[in-house]
């Protein structure tokens, strides 16, 4: 099963995304006028709070 959402990155850069099932994920950076970066198998584990996924866009 597939599911999409989507979300805007706060001023401090972090993106919060509540009550995602536990799993792993592929994350897509997508910004119009740059390439996306994707990464998979990002793990997901319910009350914890993910890091490491950073991106750098670029034109």
């Amino acid at each position: 099963m597939m599911m999409m959402t989507s979300t805007a990155t706060e001023m401090d850069g972090t993106q919060v995304l509540a009550a995602l099932p536990t799993g792993d994920y592929r994350v897509v950076f997508s910004v119009t006028g740059f390439g996306d970066v994707e990464f998979s198998n990002v793990p997901v584990t319910a009350g914890e709070t993910v890091g490491g996924v950073d991106a750098v866009l670029a034109a």
